[in-house]
């Protein structure tokens, strides 16, 4: 429904929202940053090998869809342990 009323190019409509530094805009800054995040911690827990930087990036691309999963999974990987869930290879 997006895409029909946008147009298939996100670029131009989240980051110029967050150029005119309207409330959408607020929101897309948030968001971009919560992804960042989300990826530079899924790359870090992973020690920033090559297999844990690619997680990183689908953790950015995926959102939300790709971090629950991952950490559902972690959760059962390691009994709950929430140390061993956040810190990883540490």
């Amino acid at each position: 429904m997006t895409v029909a009323r946008h147009g298939p190019n996100l670029l131009p409509a989240f980051f110029g929202e967050i150029m005119v530094f309207s409330w959408q805009g607020q929101f897309n800054l948030d968001f971009l940053t919560l992804l960042l995040l989300s990826g530079l911690w899924t790359a870090w827990r992973n020690g920033f090998t090559a297999g844990g930087n690619a997680l990183g990036v689908v953790a950015v691309v995926g959102g939300m869809v790709f971090l629950a999963g991952y950490l559902l999974i972690l959760d059962r990987k390691h009994d709950g342990d929430i140390r061993r869930i956040l810190l990883g290879v540490r």
